[in-house]
């Protein structure tokens, strides 16, 4: 049979008219809860990129970091559905451009006020938008068994089911990241970080980074 496969991709994206397009005519779709149980209850694959938005604008081509959201919404979902999660990394992808502190800072400034992720690159040669000669690798893990399917996931569930899918990420990051990266950057490892919401002084987003070491614990494709 046929494998019935979608990327869910950031809704904004849908909004910039040509990339609509040919997002439909890939298959993708929107990443929100409805579509996501609507599409694993028909049965379907789909891969999301737990970081989104978020880490896309806090790329670094120095150093992998995964940012995973607050809620780890995609684990819930997961169990929701009782599908398996198979964690999936590309390697060499935060290679293709060149990003500066700066650079940064100014591309969330943008997507702050416009709401539109727009980073400022530069690559080969140093010219604004140019790639840097990069090959690109897409690695997968082992599965992570999420168990049978419940509506509402304690939190308890829910930690312990994104600890094993951590677990599994570092293993598969760890075993091909010095055939896939820079020395350079195969060196530093992977950084996890689980981002916890503010009590106080909300920043546009309402959260804040909380680096938290996972690797003792016993990307995202469903």
């Amino acid at each position: 049979f046929p494998v019935r496969y979608h990327a869910l991709i950031a809704d904004v994206l849908f909004d910039v008219p040509g990339v609509r397009e040919m997002l439909m005519i890939m298959g993708a779709k929107r990443v929100n809860r409805k579509s996501i149980h609507r599409m694993l209850e028909a049965g379907h694959n789909i891969a999301i990129q737990p970081g989104g938005i978020y880490e896309q604008l806090r790329t670094n081509h120095k150093q992998e970091t995964a940012y995973f959201p607050p809620n780890l919404g995609f684990i819930r979902q997961a169990i929701r559905a009782g599908t398996p999660l198979l964690p999936a990394y590309l390697f060499g992808e935060n290679q293709i451009y060149t990003i500066t502190e700066r650079g940064r800072s100014i591309g969330q400034w943008i997507h702050k006020w416009t709401g539109v992720p727009l980073m400022l690159v530069s690559g080969i040669f140093g010219l604004p938008g140019m790639p840097n000669p990069t090959k690109i690798y897409i690695r997968t893990g082992a599965p992570v068994e999420v168990g049978e399917r419940c509506e509402e996931p304690s939190d308890e569930t829910v930690q312990k089911v994104f600890e094993a899918y951590v677990k599994n990420l570092v293993q598969l990051f760890d075993r091909y990241k010095e055939e896939c990266l820079p020395p350079d950057v195969a060196a530093r490892g992977l950084k996890i970080v689980l981002r916890e919401k503010r009590t106080d002084n909300k920043s546009h987003d309402g959260n804040v980074d909380t680096s938290r070491d996972l690797r003792g614990a016993n990307k995202a494709k469903l």
